[in-house]
């Protein structure tokens, strides 16, 4: 089987105490004061990021190398906020407000003509049972996968439908975001979200395409876009997972390979698995005719620096040129 397995179950353990600041708080809606599930938080570009929990609680850890450094918050509909841990008095009970972000519009007159309603497929159909990828880390979150859609027909501005192949499924339970970002046109990285609805999947498949259906179909601008697929892994989730790797490290000790590296001036040994135990993998193809035709890229969790992917997603949009009957 090939999967790309990241797994870093002791970082939490290395670090010396005055070489940290962990920060700790709740995200919440800023008008009712309701905890925010699974928004993005952490420091652009960065190995430092994660999700909030189902009730909103969070906590980070912040190397001191990079205390000076803004840390954002953001959820889809949101806008982000962004604070420094160096102006903040207390790292405990922080409370976190993002505001709604709210499109006011003018009251306009459409005119137009009826049109036959089409749609199409575009995206990574293919899908290989035995081959994935899988981004894991005890401390972070927000891992995020991202496949730039070309769209050829300029009739096609609507998206309705998205689905990811899951390769492989070993946990309980499961859930997944769907994301549409813009093509950011200076880096032609994802940027900016365009969805205005959190759109999350739970689920329980083993293996299997996964469906995203939008409330409402997504007007497109621009003939170019990501659709993106996000792990929503929170507390309980990682804790899971770990634990899995754990038991397994402990009855198979002769798989654990070490990786040994000098953090803040430190020597940390950090252990490898080369084999999936728990976890969700995403299915890619990685033939060269599919890295040829589509881009794909990755980031390893939340604001964390997008990378270029050595395979490329299976997922799919459905687009029309039509909203809706």
């Amino acid at each position: 089987m090939k999967y790309s397995l990241f797994l870093l179950i002791l970082w939490s353990f290395s670090l010396p105490l005055h070489a940290q600041i962990t920060l700790k708080g709740k995200v919440l809606d800023q008008n009712s004061g309701q905890p925010v599930p699974y928004a993005n938080i952490g420091i652009l570009n960065s190995t430092v990021g994660t999700l909030s929990n189902e009730d909103g609680s969070f906590t980070i850890t912040i190397p001191s190398g990079l205390s000076n450094r803004n840390v954002l918050f953001s959820s889809v509909g949101y806008n982000r906020k962004s604070i420094r841990t160096d102006s903040l008095t207390a790292y405990n009970d922080l409370e976190i407000r993002l505001s709604e972000n709210i499109l006011e519009l003018s009251e306009v007159e459409i005119y137009g003509e009826k049109v036959k309603k089409k749609s199409v497929t575009l995206g990574n159909s293919k899908s290989l049972m035995m081959s994935g990828q899988l981004f894991y880390d005890t401390l972070s979150a927000g891992s995020a996968m991202a496949l730039l859609i070309d769209v050829a027909d300029e009739e096609m501005v609507f998206i309705s439908e998205a689905s990811l192949f899951i390769a492989k499924n070993l946990t309980p339970e499961f859930k997944v975001r769907l994301r549409i970002m813009e093509r950011d046109s200076e880096t032609d990285l994802p940027g900016r979200d365009l969805l205005t609805e959190d759109i999350i999947v739970t689920s329980k498949i083993t293996s299997g395409w996964l469906d995203f259906t939008l409330s409402e179909p997504l007007f497109l601008r621009e003939t170019s876009f990501f659709v993106v697929f996000e792990w929503i892994m929170d507390k309980k989730a990682r804790k899971y997972v770990a634990e899995k790797y754990a038991e397994y490290m402990r009855l198979y000790p002769e798989d654990v390979t070490y990786d040994t590296r000098i953090i803040n001036g430190q020597q940390v040994s950090i252990p490898r698995v080369n084999k999936v135990v728990a976890g969700t993998i995403f299915g890619i193809t990685n033939t060269k005719k599919d890295l040829r035709r589509h881009v794909c890229y990755y980031r390893s969790n939340s604001f964390g620096e997008w990378k270029r992917s050595t395979g490329i997603l299976s997922a799919k949009v459905r687009l029309t040129n039509s909203p809706g009957e």
